[in-house]
């Protein structure tokens, strides 16, 4: 085959491609509206108010004979469902996996303000967000949008746990536009249908300020003010569709920041003249290139969770958050220096990216964001619950049991709980330091979202974190060493991080794949495997 033509089979397998990466995030797109949809449509059949309603149009279709029932009706809904009258129940559609809203009448304060009886093991978000908050979220919570028409009743009928309103989504050219100016009334009448059913329900209300907004927004009663970006979602950013052969030419990442000050648009405009760098905007770039210039938080953390090296103006608080990772310039000179390094580095190595990732994981990922927001408002979901590990474990004495309660301390993502054959009292008093530190000891199966066979050899700190970062980025669903490249799906692999209804249904790991599950290798080794 001659080299052109090796050349557009080339071109023509990268367009082929982009073109289902593009595919992948229109289906993930609409799947979001119709998770959304489904949400409200269950929590419409299932709201008091409907019942009402329906009521209300029997009597006034046929009133000589419902109209004289009505009053009956509405007492007995006040007060409880008929005798012999099932609770009515919202089903999911068929093979998908949404909340179910289930509607429970009877009870006089969800009479009055509608709410929907559920369990609340996930976090429910609704708010004023933007499309790219919503996508960001909705891998750790349910999360429900509304628009200035129906903002107080969908908090009516959803009861969501956090009423989030972002700043972002309050700019010019959306249906939030201007929320907060004077001029803005209808909109400021809806966001004020939602402070009072919030309030009634004793639902936090959040402004998550990660864009300039008006005055007048900023000085409502909120519950909490977030000052940061909406962190990473690595399920979106991640390095697993990288081009291996990725090029080294700098690109900017979208236009300049509108919000940065001008004196640092101006210095961002100066690098990327200086260095030559394209301006691109798909979100697919830093998989394609190896060196990027961007200006602002969010596309720093983006192009580093596609594995990128950063260049970016200095920063002090964006500095401390990635420290090692970026490389941070004060001038024009600076930057052309720093991107001609960059250049010679070439794509980063496998252990770059992982300890990239590692940090993002553990510090900026979003549903770190949302954690530490649930935390200090005191509520009971927890956005981190999928990064439950439970680690399987057989020390064969206490003395092992001991070196092995040291390791589990000391691992950068502490397990959830170590579940062993059988706890003697020998092992359960030389693993006592665990439960003191949050990690329950306990016989029978596995209750967290991930089951980890502990090695019988030391491993290092980062050996739990690597493997739920890898887990989380690609949505596997066992994750093990490989020989190849990192972050492989494989047909068969030795797992060090598994689903626990996989372990629970014992067929053996060659076979998974075959059962549909995605098994991902680490490689050329995992450390400590």
């Amino acid at each position: 085959m001659s080299d052109d033509t090796r050349d557009r089979a080339d071109e023509e397998l990268q367009r082929l491609r982009r073109t289902v990466r593009k595919q992948e995030r229109a289906l993930r797109d609409r799947e979001a509206r119709l998770r959304e949809a489904q949400t409200r449509l269950a929590a419409l059949e299932g709201s008091t108010a409907l019942q009402v309603g329906r009521r209300l149009a029997a009597a006034a279709r046929k009133p000589r004979r419902n109209l004289v029932r009505l009053p009956g009706d509405l007492y007995r809904l006040a007060k409880g469902r008929e005798p012999g009258t099932a609770v009515p129940e919202v089903s999911p559609p068929p093979s998908i996996g949404w909340p179910v809203l289930r509607a429970e009448v009877g009870q006089d304060e969800r009479l009055l303000f509608g709410a929907s009886a559920r369990p609340r093991d996930r976090l429910i978000i609704a708010g004023v967000l933007t499309a790219e908050a919503r996508q960001a979220f909705s891998a750790v919570a349910d999360v429900i949008g509304f628009s200035p028409h129906d903002a107080g009743v969908v908090v009516d009928d959803v009861d969501p746990d956090l009423v989030i309103v972002e700043a972002a989504a309050c700019t010019a050219g959306g249906p939030w536009a201007y929320l907060g100016d004077p001029a803005a009334t209808d909109k400021q009448r809806s966001l004020n249908a939602v402070f009072d059913a919030a309030r009634a329900r004793g639902r936090p209300v959040v402004l998550w300020r990660n864009a300039r907004c008006a005055p007048g927004l900023e000085a409502l009663a909120w519950d909490a003010i977030e000052d940061c970006d909406l962190g990473v979602p690595l399920d979106r950013f991640n390095p697993l569709a990288a081009d291996g052969a990725r090029g080294t030419d700098p690109v900017h990442l979208g236009p300049l920041d509108p919000r940065a000050p001008l004196a640092r648009r101006r210095l961002v405009d100066q690098i990327i003249k200086a260095v030559g760098a394209r301006v691109v905007e798909s979100a697919d770039a830093p998989l394609r290139h190896a060196v990027v210039v961007a200006d602002d938080p969010v596309r720093v953390f983006a192009a580093l969770a596609c594995g990128a090296r950063v260049v970016s103006p200095h920063d002090e608080r964006l500095a401390e958050a990635v420290a090692g990772h970026v490389t941070f310039v004060a001038g024009v000179d600076e930057a052309v220096a720093a991107v001609a390094a960059a250049r010679a580095a070439g794509p980063r190595s496998a252990g770059e990216v992982r300890g990239v990732l590692r940090t993002l994981f553990t510090r900026h990922a979003t549903a770190v964001r949302l954690a530490g927001l649930t935390a200090c408002l005191g509520l009971d979901a927890d956005p981190l619950r999928d990064r439950r590990v439970s680690v399987l474990a057989a020390p064969p004495d206490a003395r092992r049991a001991a070196a092995l309660a040291d390791e589990l301390l000391t691992q950068t993502h502490r397990p959830a709980e170590i579940v062993l054959p059988s706890a003697e009292a020998a092992l359960r008093e030389a693993l006592g330091s665990l439960p003191e530190h949050g990690v329950e000891v306990r016989e029978g199966p596995p209750t967290a979202a991930w089951a980890a066979p502990w090695p019988d050899h030391p491993v290092p700190d980062a050996y739990l974190a690597d493997l739920l970062c890898a887990a989380e980025c690609t949505g596997a669903d066992a994750v093990g060493p490989g020989d190849g490249p990192d972050y492989t799906f494989v047909p068969s692999v030795e797992p060090r991080l598994m689903r626990p209804d996989l372990l629970a249904s014992e067929v053996p790991p060659e076979r998974w794949a075959a059962r549909g599950a995605r098994l991902l290798a680490l490689g050329p080794a995992l450390p400590g495997a």
